[in-house]
């Protein structure tokens, strides 16, 4: 693939630079480790904890709940998560994002007597996270509100207070992530006067709680990144394609979401069965992109995507509905939609599909399906579509991907020459869209507003500060480690238990398998 190459400069918005990226990337998930309490943790198995929904909302990302139920940030906590945490196990999962949700706890009496030093600790906590060879990008969370009687005398030590919370724990969060520059996502004030969704005790969310606790981390989350709209049909949306074991998270928008990272958000905005063109006038009946019934276009307005990449046309191409100035004038007409009413102006790529075959000597897909005479037809993709957009992209000054050319989805090939497609003529295999992603992927690499976030560990940040290693299990060490407080960790016969631990510059360490458990 040629390498593209485009300067384009958008009234009120920025401008991008665009290059083809040489270096191949692996799509791999997007690990998001939740450090945190027992309202991250979990109050059922943790099945219901708001990690496990943001799994199931995020689809690119693999999430670890790393949450330990009454752990502090205060490293003097009656139960703080530097020595009771889960430390080792984050180390281990090498995350691309931490979210820190911390501070509840510390609130109450027993644990607050120590605030002048949860600045410090929730410093190092940054710092001991942020400096693990996969370089997390850092969320801190404010807590949750809690709902229980502060108003109890003789005052409990064990008491979770909402006063200190609000007024003491969250401005020193703030305080903090200014200092460190790191991000924060606000779930405090958002749920107050919600006790509706927290169970009796005025702390731990219901199922209702902790899945509107996830919604609005997403949200804040996506406000923090690069979105792109990826606008499609049935190859776009895949779970919907008819391919035998499509799933969702393997579509192409997926996978290109791994490909550029922790920093950017892609949201499948594919239709199956949709056109670009709209419904009126046209016989037999069509399912229009622009209608709200069978687009996505609400979608697209939601997101206020900074991107958007549009392959619509592979329907269009049935000879009954073909119409090539129908078709310019809808597609400038949409272009002109999204740039008009998305602030800032979303940087917009047209994308030339893949080709069509026919299949026991038909064009697949009639509309209606009985009528194989108007059937997704590869003629007129390549002689009508494909020089429609470019047309089009000409018209506009955008930029193009160009799948229909590309050596791996070759339409002049026969049908069985292409081991990315399925056998029906137009849907890729999960294997196609991986390729698709990484044609994109070259395509928006080196935007200037995308930074990737992939920290390679073929080419791992080399420090001379001291560095920390995971112990999942009990081990023996022959060298000298320090507790993450930086005492010296001293164990009969060298032997550690699990836990992070500090190897200092010019240490040597070296671990060695354990003859016994402990």
């Amino acid at each position: 693939m040629k390498n593209i190459a485009h300067t384009l400069t958008f009234a009120g918005a920025a401008v991008f630079v665009f290059a083809g990226i040489l270096n191949a990337q692996v799509a791999t998930k997007i690990r998001w480790a939740c450090v945190g309490n027992s309202i991250t943790q979990g109050t059922t198995g943790a099945t219901n904890a708001y990690p496990v929904r943001l799994g199931t909302r995020l689809l690119m990302d693999t999430v670890l709940n790393a949450g330990v139920g009454w752990r502090t940030m205060l490293r003097s906590g009656d139960s703080t998560y530097w020595k009771y945490g889960r430390f080792a196990q984050v180390f281990a999962f090498q995350p691309d994002i931490v979210s820190i949700d911390l501070g509840t706890n510390d609130s109450k009496p027993i644990n607050w007597k120590d605030s002048a030093n949860f600045l410090r600790d929730t410093r190092d906590m940054i710092d001991t996270l942020a400096n693990m060879p996969s370089h997390p990008r850092i969320f801190l969370i404010y807590p949750t509100p809690t709902f229980n009687n502060e108003n109890v005398t003789p005052e409990p030590s064990d008491l979770i207070r909402e006063s200190v919370i609000r007024y003491g724990v969250i401005p020193r969060l703030r305080q903090v992530a200014i200092e460190k520059g790191v991000d924060t996502i606000d779930t405090h004030t958002p749920f107050l006067g919600r006790s509706n969704l927290f169970g009796s005790d005025g702390v731990h969310p219901t199922t209702p709680g902790y899945d509107s606790i996830a919604a609005y981390i997403v949200r804040a989350y996506l406000s923090k990144v690069t979105r792109i709209a990826v606008v499609g049909n049935s190859i776009t949306e895949y779970i919907n394609s008819g391919v035998s074991g499509a799933v969702a998270g393997e579509a192409y928008a997926m996978k290109l979401n791994m490909l550029l990272g922790r920093n950017v958000y892609t949201e499948n905005d594919g239709r199956s069965g949709c056109y670009l063109q709209k419904p009126g006038g046209i016989t037999p009946a069509i399912m229009s992109y622009w209608t709200q019934s069978g687009g996505k276009l609400t979608n697209v307005f939601n997101l206020k995507p900074h991107v958007i990449t549009i392959m619509l046309g592979t329907n269009d191409s049935r000879p009954k509905s073909w119409n090539t100035a129908r078709y310019v004038n809808d597609y400038k007409a949409l272009i002109d939609t999204f740039s008009n009413n998305i602030s800032p102006k979303p940087q917009i790529y047209l994308v030339k599909p893949i080709g069509a075959w026919k299949v026991n000597g038909h064009w697949g897909f009639g509309n209606p399906s009985s009528d194989t005479s108007n059937g997704i037809n590869g003629d007129i993709i390549r002689d009508s579509v494909v020089p429609a957009i470019q047309q089009v992209a000409l018209a506009k000054g955008l930029p193009v991907i160009d799948l229909y050319n590309h050596p791996s989805f070759n339409s002049a090939l026969p049908q069985p020459a292409s081991p990315l497609m399925s056998g029906d003529g137009v849907h890729p295999f999960r294997t196609g869209h991986d390729t698709i992603a990484h044609i994109f992927y070259r395509s928006l690499a080196s935007v200037t507003s995308i930074e990737s976030g992939k920290q390679s560990l073929l080419n791992p940040v080399r420090s001379s500060k001291a560095s920390l290693i995971p112990v999942l299990s009990p081990l023996r060490l022959d060298g000298q480690v320090y507790s993450l407080d930086g005492k010296s960790t001293q164990q009969d016969g060298g032997q550690i238990p699990a836990g992070v631990y500090i190897v200092k510059p010019g240490d040597k360490t070296t671990p060695q398998p354990s003859n016994s458990r402990k």
